[in-house]
C-alpha cells in the first residue's frame, strides 16, 4: 500500500555481467540505503592513494578491508584470509593482476572467490581481455555509486525498494567541477602534495558524511576552496565553493551528493597525475 517499504535479500544469486556503459540504463540505487552483510574485501593496488580511496568508499559498510600492493602479496593474503571479494588492479610491479587472477582461478579451493578488476581506462581489446579473466570490471576513476552497484552483484545485501530510483543531480547555478582542462607545469608539480593533503582529510570527510553538521561543512568547504586557490587547482576551488553555497542554503540532499564526490575528486587528480607520467 501507500508508504509501504519492502526489503529484498539477494544472496548467492547468479547475475549477468553489466557492461560499464550500460550500467546507467538501469535505475540507480541510493547507496545510503544499501545494507550489506558483513564481508571481507581485499583491495589490491600498488598505489596507496588508490587503495585509500576505495577503502573510503567502503567505510560506511560493515566490511573487513584487507590490502595488498601487488599480485604476489594478494595471493598470500587470499591464502590466509579467504576474502569474499577481491578488487584487483591489473598493472602492478612484481606480479600483475592478470597473473594473480590466473593463479587464483587455477586453484580449486580459491577459484570461486570473485575478482573485480579496477584499472585505468584501457583500449577496447585490453578491456575485452580483462572481462574474460575477471568476474567484473570497473575503469578508474570509479565513483562510489559505480563501486557499490558492482560489488552488490557478488555480496549479500538488502535495500529498500523505495530507494531504487534514477538519481538526478541536484539543481545548482554553480559551474560543474571539471578536470578536463590541461594543467600547467607548476600545478602538476604541486599535485602530489595536494593529493596527500586531501587524502589526510578523508577521516574528517567520513565524519561530515555521517553528521552533516552545517558549521563543520562550511569550514571544510572553506578549507578546500583555499587549498584549491593555494595550489592553482580550479576544480577543487569550485568544489569547495559549491559545497559552501549548499551549506549556506541548508540543502542536505545537495550537500550529501556533493560530499559523496570528494574521494572521486581525489581519484580524478590521481588519474591526471598518472597520465602525465
Amino acid at each position: 500500500g501507500v508508504g509501504s517499504t519492502f526489503t529484498v535479500t539477494l544472496k548467492e544469486v547468479a547475475t549477468a555481467s553489466v557492461v560499464h556503459g550500460e550500467m546507467w540504463a538501469a535505475p540507480s540505487i541510493d547507496v545510503n540505503a544499501v545494507r550489506f552483510s558483513s564481508a571481507t574485501i581485499l583491495i589490491v593496488d600498488d598505489l596507496e592513494v588508490n587503495r585509500n580511496l576505495v577503502r573510503a568508499y567502503l567505510a560506511m559498510f560493515p566490511f573487513a578491508v584487507l590490502e595488498a600492493s601487488n599480485g604476489e602479496e594478494a595471493l598470500e593474503v587470499i591464502e590466509q584470509h579467504r576474502p569474499d571479494l577481491v578488487l584487483m588492479d591489473m598493472k602492478m610491479p612484481v606480479m600483475d593482476g592478470y597473473e594473480a587472477i590466473r593463479i587464483l582461478k587455477e586453484r580449486d579451493d580459491l577459484r570461486d572467490i570473485p575478482v573485480v578488476a579496477l584499472t585505468a581506462s584501457a583500449m577496447k581489446q585490453s578491456e575485452e581481455v580483462i572481462r574474460r579473466v575477471s568476474d567484473g570490471f570497473l575503469p578508474k576513476p570509479v565513483s562510489r555509486l559505480e563501486l557499490v552497484m558492482e560489488i552488490s552483484q557478488f555480496l549479500a545485501h538488502t535495500f529498500e525498494e523505495a530507494a531504487c530510483e534514477t538519481i538526478e543531480p541536484p539543481l545548482t547555478d554553480a559551474v560543474p567541477v571539471s578536470v578536463s582542462e590541461p594543467l600547467d607545469g607548476e600545478t602538476l608539480l604541486k599535485l602530489p602534495e595536494l593529493i596527500r593533503r586531501l587524502e589526510a582529510e578523508l577521516p574528517a570527510w567520513e565524519a561530515l558524511c555521517r553528521t552533516l553538521t552545517i558549521n563543520d561543512i562550511e569550514a571544510f568547504a572553506d578549507q578546500m576552496r583555499a587549498l584549491g586557490e593555494e595550489n592553482n587547482y580550479g576544480p577543487l576551488s569550485a568544489w569547495g565553493e559549491q559545497l559552501g553555497l549548499q551549506a549556506g542554503l541548508f540543502d542536505l540532499a545537495a550537500i550529501s551528493a556533493k560530499l559523496e564526490g570528494y574521494p572521486e575528486l581525489i581519484g580524478q587528480m590521481q588519474a591526471l597525475l598518472n597520465n602525465e607520467r
